[in-house]
């Protein structure tokens, strides 16, 4: 089977990725290459893979690169998806895994391949990008893949989709038993991702807290951590920069939480099963897939972050909300067992059932399109 996985340009895609969409990448890539599937990989030319490599920029031409008012990884994303499609015959499968997934499923009616499409991001939750990506993803030929039951029901029965769950090299996530008395933020540091409640907790709750991440980029996000977050730095509040990947497993293994209040309708949450492999447990919100990958009281506590109502509100062990429910979790996480969470991601979470799941699906749809088209 002939697959071209279409990955970001934003950064190279490496086992080192630390993006989300860009660490996903790299592990499905690598993980169809193991199971014997001739892969091309469409990415940055400084990415490192099993794969053969196509390339037409490097990450460092496109990161935070703007001109005039565009963002040049957009126009070479352009680029790049209008070569895929002109090579889409080399290709029984073509995944599209662009954080603006719009730009290669707009492409979708020029090839008769199907183009598999997981959702790494909550853009197609506004009501102009899903009617986009509902007049351009083909019924019977495309499909799009959401990482949860969560991001499935909020896409609605607009298009052709399955769920099938991230998964990781548990193998790269060394387990441990024992803990540190520091909390973990480990997200990029912008509002969106609850940064400003992470420190309040920490502050409020007297622990200690470590923040690694990609800084704010947007002048508006620069001015909302300059103002609401670096304030609070101190000895027991560090933020320590974006880690590489040996820092980033360190800190997961020695944390004895991670804390994760995004703000989000997350797909999945990576950094949450990255985090229990380590047998860190989370602390999350009650948004999108959290409660689907942490299993509160088990794995970690889910905290409802305010009075909206949403799926299984009141019925988490902590009741408390927002901050307060962040800081009583932090309070009570020994009575968390590390070796569930480890025992978590692996029943549900590794690259191979996340491979064989998609094989399976590359096989479905080749059977469909062959009588279809």
């Amino acid at each position: 089977m002939r697959i071209g996985v279409a990955a970001s340009l934003l950064k190279a895609i490496s086992q080192s990725s630390t993006g989300g969409t860009e660490a996903f990448a790299h592990i499905l890539t690598e993980g169809l290459v193991a199971k014997g599937l001739d892969v091309t990989l469409f990415a940055t030319s400084d990415s490192n893979t099993k794969a053969k490599l196509d390339s037409i920029v490097s990450s460092q031409q496109t990161t935070g690169v703007y001109e005039g008012s565009v963002e040049i990884r957009l126009a070479y994303q352009m680029l790049q998806a209008t070569e895929i499609i002109k090579r889409a015959q080399e290709f029984d499968i073509i995944h599209n895994n662009y954080f603006h997934f719009f730009v290669l499923t707009s492409l979708s009616a020029f090839t008769n391949v199907p183009i598999v499409t997981t959702m790494h991001n909550h853009y197609w939750q506004y009501p102009n990008l899903k009617s986009i990506l509902t007049k351009t993803q083909i019924r019977g030929k495309d499909m799009v893949v959401f990482a949860s039951q969560a991001a499935r029901e909020l896409g609605g029965n607009l298009f052709d989709s399955e769920v099938i769950y991230h998964g990781i090299d548990i193998s790269l996530f060394a387990f441990n038993a024992q803990s540190e008395e520091y909390a973990l933020f480990l997200s990029r540091v912008v509002p969106t991702k609850g940064i400003k409640d992470a420190i309040d907790a920490a502050r409020i709750g007297d622990f200690e807290l470590r923040i690694a991440g990609g800084a704010a980029v947007t002048p508006e996000d620069k001015h909302f951590i300059s103002t609401n977050v670096e304030p609070f730095y101190s000895d027991k509040i560090k933020n320590i920069g974006s880690p590489d990947d040996v820092l980033r497993k360190r800190l997961y293994q020695n944390a004895k939480a991670l804390i994760f209040p995004t703000h989000l309708e997350e797909q999945f949450g990576l950094v949450a099963a990255e985090a229990m492999a380590c047998g860190t447990p989370v602390i999350a919100y009650n948004h999108g897939a959290l409660p689907e990958v942490v299993q509160d009281g088990v794995t970690g506590f889910i905290i409802d972050p305010d009075d909206e109502e949403r799926p299984g509100k009141g019925s988490w062990v902590i009741k408390k909300q927002g901050v307060e429910g962040l800081i009583e979790a932090v309070s009570r996480i020994g009575e968390i067992d590390r070796a569930a969470c480890r025992k978590r991601v692996e029943d549900n979470f590794t690259r191979e059932l996340m491979i064989n799941r998609y094989i399976d699906l590359y096989e479905r749809l080749l059977g469909k399109t062959k009588t279809s088209f």
